[in-house]
């Protein structure tokens, strides 16, 4: 899930909530709906919080995807 970290600026700084945190709803087929939040550096070096709506396909439970991400 953790797998878009190259959309940052600066991805070492990406701080996710923890998954606990996260609003998962599976919609069938290995389909999973996810709202999470990561705060991460921007081009002018503030710390800023960002919202994320992305679906994941999962075939295991280790090998998931992401296969549609919006930052909200």
């Amino acid at each position: 899930m953790r797998g878009f970290v190259r959309y940052f600026k600066a991805p070492s700084s990406a701080d996710f909530q923890s998954y606990a945190d996260d609003d998962v709803e599976y919609m069938g087929k290995g389909m999973f709906h996810v709202e999470t939040k990561v705060d991460a550096v921007n081009s002018f070096g503030a710390k800023l919080r960002s919202t994320f709506d992305c679906e994941v396909q999962c075939d295991t439970e280790k090998n998931c995807t992401v296969t549609d991400l919006k930052e909200m």
